[in-house]
C-alpha cells in the first residue's frame, strides 16, 4: 500500500487539497465489505464519500443499508418500480416519458452486479475510483496533467441528478476514464457539498498517469497553479477600462 500512500500525498501536495482524496471500491464478494466498518444508521452514496474525506474512515455500504433509493437504483441494489417514475414526476417534469428517460439514460450497474460498497481514504485499500473534491483551478492542473501524459483533452459527462454516484463513480468505473462532475441537489442538501465543490472522479491507472505528470510538471514548472493574476502597476482607477 505505500505506492497507494504516496499516491495519495502527491495528489494532497501538488493540489494543496482541502480534503483528503478518496477510494471507492465495488465490492465484487461479500467478503470484500470486512474491509471497512458498518455506520450505525443508513448513509447515501454522496454522504459517505464526503464524510470519509473529512473523516478518513473506512465504511461499508451492503446493498440493504444505501439511504438513498436513487443511488440504489444506479449501484443495482434494487429494482426500477413504480416510485422511481413517481419522484421524477414530482421533482423535474408533468411527463411520464421524460421520466423514464431520465432514469434510463443514468450509468447504471446491472441488479445485483455489485455486492455492496467499500469508501475510505485512498491509501487503505486498491480502489476501483479515486475521488478527489476540488475547485475550478485544481481541476484545471488535473486536466492540463492528463493532457501532459497523453497529449488528449478529456471531455465530461454529467447529468440533473446522481452526479456523486451515477455521474461520478459510476461513469468512471464503466468508462475506466476520468469524470468532472457537479453536486446534485442530494449532494448538496444531504452530503452537504458546497457550491463551490467540484468532483474528479478517476480510475485507479488514470490517478497514477495524472499523479507522475503533475510531479514533472512541477519539476520543469509547468503547473500554473496557483495562477499568477495579472497585476497592474501602477495601479489604475477601478473604470479604467470604460473611460
Amino acid at each position: 500500500m505505500n505506492n497507494l500512500s504516496n499516491l495519495s500525498d502527491n495528489f494532497q501536495h501538488i493540489l494543496k487539497l482541502k480534503l483528503f482524496p478518496v477510494g471507492v471500491k465495488f465490492c465484487q464478494n461479500e467478503d470484500d465489505l470486512k474491509l471497512g466498518i458498518m455506520p450505525k444508521e443508513k448513509l447515501s452514496f454522496c454522504q459517505t464519500v464526503h464524510l470519509v474525506s473529512q473523516s478518513r474512515w473506512t465504511l461499508s455500504c451492503p446493498p440493504d443499508q444505501m439511504a438513498c433509493p436513487i443511488a440504489g437504483l444506479n449501484f443495482g441494489f434494487r429494482k426500477k418500480d413504480q416510485s422511481d417514475i413517481d419522484l421524477y414526476l414530482q421533482k423535474l417534469t408533468h411527463k411520464k416519458e421524460i421520466a423514464e428517460s431520465v432514469i434510463n439514460i443514468k450509468p447504471k450497474f446491472q441488479y445485483n452486479e455489485i455486492k455492496g460498497i467499500i469508501t475510505g481514504p485512498l491509501e487503505k485499500f486498491t480502489p476501483d475510483v479515486i475521488f478527489l473534491i476540488i475547485d475550478s483551478a485544481q481541476a484545471l492542473v488535473l486536466m492540463r496533467a492528463y493532457g501532459f501524459a497523453t497529449g488528449k483533452y478529456l471531455t465530461f459527462r454529467t447529468g440533473a441528478s446522481s452526479n456523486v454516484c451515477a455521474y461520478g463513480g459510476i461513469i468512471s468505473y464503466l468508462t475506466q476514464m476520468p469524470n468532472l462532475t457537479i453536486p446534485c441537489a442530494g449532494g448538496k442538501r444531504h452530503g452537504l457539498f458546497q457550491d463551490s465543490d467540484l468532483i474528479f472522479v478517476m480510475p485507479l491507472a488514470n490517478a497514477q498517469t495524472i499523479a507522475q505528470a503533475m510531479l514533472e510538471m512541477e519539476q520543469k514548472n509547468y503547473l500554473n497553479f496557483p495562477i499568477i493574476q495579472g497585476y497592474l502597476s501602477p495601479t489604475r482607477p477601478v473604470d479604467y477600462l470604460i473611460k
